[in-house]
């Protein structure tokens, strides 16, 4: 993280962004990414055109992009950064939002600090500089780690269609990483039926 802005300027952008990854695997257009700027500088990013088609005036620190459509989505979402002890703590409130439907295809992009214009100074992750960030309790071993909450109620049909439902809210989709499950011990018992 403390060489993060001389990457970023070698590269000559200002942020960094994470893997795409998929909220609905039913929705072609569910697709998501976060957007990282150390000085809260542009959004703007070369990862793919899908997550490119917002205003070009846009900044923050981190960012929800959601891949460019037209059809519209209600969305849900809340940011999180683990602190020193490994547990996720909140980073701003939850936020929802109604992203409507339009003629042409565009992004949806938002933040825990809101994603403002170059005009307004960004806030910082619990708004702190960012030199104060690499100082604090949310960096580890020169890292950070963020997370991010997201329910979603996915427009399947354009409004020029004729009238439209919002997808069905009782089916949540949750990634979850694998466990393992681990079997109670038998040792003893195993032991005792060999006498």
């Amino acid at each position: 993280l403390s060489w993060l802005e001389q990457q970023l300027t070698q590269e000559r952008r200002e942020c960094t962004n994470s893997n795409i990854f998929q909220v609905d695997p039913t929705d072609l257009y569910s697709k998501y990414m976060l957007v990282f700027s150390p000085r809260g500088g542009s959004l703007q990013h070369e990862m793919d055109d899908q997550f490119e088609m917002f205003d070009d005036d846009l900044c923050g620190t981190i960012a929800l992009i959601r891949c460019a459509d037209n059809y519209g989505t209600n969305l849900c979402y809340r940011f999180f950064v683990r602190d020193a002890s490994g547990e996720f703590q909140p980073l701003g409130d939850t936020t929802r939002v109604a992203v409507p439907a339009r003629d042409d295809r565009a992004c949806f992009v938002g933040g825990p600090d809101g994603v403002v214009d170059l005009e307004t100074e960004s806030k910082g992750v619990f708004g702190l500089s960012f030199d104060e960030l690499l100082g604090s309790e949310w960096v580890k071993d020169d890292s950070i780690c963020f997370k991010v909450c997201i329910e979603e109620a996915a427009m399947k049909e354009h409004p020029s269609d004729g009238p439209i439902r919002v997808g069905k809210t009782d089916v949540v989709y949750e990634h979850k990483p694998p466990s393992v499950e681990v079997p109670p011990p038998t040792l003893q018992a195993d032991l005792l039926s060999l006498l």
